[in-house]
């Protein structure tokens, strides 16, 4: 997998919205990364691009990079809501009928 620096144009359509942000400056930085795959993983990410949804497969497999880089933000955040669940101690018991004999009486306190 060869990885080098270069400028890459921009590939956004072009809107009213997004000339302002993206087409007044033509190029910006972008690293290239050529990886091999196999002919059936070409094809896929290549009928990806025939739909319209990405412009090439640059963009496609940015997608894949920011929606994996979510899952591990999500999982991450998960880990560490565990991990504090464990540091938190015993569980205690929990009896749900009096827990909502309290509501009831809060609430009727909150509307008084």
């Amino acid at each position: 997998m060869g990885v080098g620096r270069g400028f890459q144009p921009c590939t956004r359509p072009k809107s009213r919205i997004l000339d302002n942000l993206c087409h007044d400056a033509p190029y910006y930085p972008m690293a290239t990364m050529n990886v091999s795959l196999p002919d059936q993983m070409k094809d896929w990410v290549e009928s990806r691009t025939d739909d319209g949804k990405f412009a090439n497969s640059s963009d496609y497999v940015r997608h894949l990079i920011r929606q994996d880089q979510d899952r591990a933000q999500a999982i991450a955040r998960l880990n560490a809501a565990l991990e504090e669940g464990e540091r938190s101690g015993v569980a205690e018991d929990f009896n749900f009928d009096d827990f909502k004999a309290r509501m009831r009486i809060e609430y009727a306190a909150e509307k008084a």
